[in-house]
């Protein structure tokens, strides 16, 4: 019997997951449609935020969820629509999100050939994982960018990500903490019988860094689109 190759400790680590299959079994689709379904939604995002940021709309409904404002007697208030404009913007990304980043996943392989650590679905369900959600989605569009941008027998996988792919993730889960530490605070403050000058602060910031990723998330969606269909043109 032949003896098993004795174990290098110097050796790099293995990949935390088997690589998806290769890109034969693909077919390029053109994402133009798609970049810009998920980029009408994120500019409507921008636009009821900055008008909550110059109407200064506040935190709202004193930390109150959608579902408490709508049992609520009391009429919405202007920062309620606002809000509700918001979260329908962010509902509608996340659709089409659905839309756009399994096909640019399978667009990647096909263009390529190569084998993609993540699949075309996990793209969209590593969002919904528990802690997982914090790194996978980011590694997942990088991953597309990287594949689609790659040269020649490139180490593709090695290439830095762009500065604005960091930004949108960095800003996103600011947005979503600062979303949560706004509505807690703001909820404090009302039970206490105080004013939410500091949540609303907070939120401020938050709406802030939500516009910044939106921002860059239409240039992510824009960019591998135009990059994918330039090298498919190109053969």
């Amino acid at each position: 019997m032949s003896e098993l190759p004795p174990i290098n400790p110097y050796a790099a680590p293995q990949a935390s997951f088997v690589p998806a299959p290769g890109g034969s079994q693909f077919q390029y689709r053109p994402l133009a449609g798609r970049a810009l379904a998920v980029a009408i939604p994120l500019g409507l995002f921008c636009l009821f935020s900055l008008l909550a940021i110059v109407l200064g709309a506040g935190v709202g409904s004193s930390g109150q969820t959608m579902s408490e404002v709508w049992q609520d007697e009391s009429p919405m208030t202007r920062n309620d629509l606002l809000e509700l404009g918001e979260g329908l913007a962010v509902l509608a990304t996340i659709i089409t999100l659905c839309f756009f980043l399994p096909q640019a996943n399978r667009n990647s392989r096909a263009l390529t050939g190569e084998s993609l650590r993540f699949s075309p679905a996990s793209t969209m369900w590593w969002f919904f994982v528990p802690f997982m959600n914090l790194v996978r989605p980011y590694q997942a569009v990088r991953e597309i960018w990287q594949a689609s941008t790659s040269g020649y027998q490139e180490a593709w996988f090695a290439k830095a990500a762009p500065g604005w792919l960091r930004l949108w993730w960095g800003t996103w889960l600011a947005f979503n903490m600062l979303l949560r530490l706004t509505a807690n605070m703001a909820r404090r403050a009302a039970q206490a019988g105080g004013e939410p000058s500091s949540a609303e602060i907070v939120g401020l910031l938050g709406r802030l860094a939500g516009i910044v990723a939106a921002a860059c998330l239409i240039v992510a969606v824009t960019r591998i689109a135009s990059v994918q269909a330039k090298r498919y043109s190109a053969g």
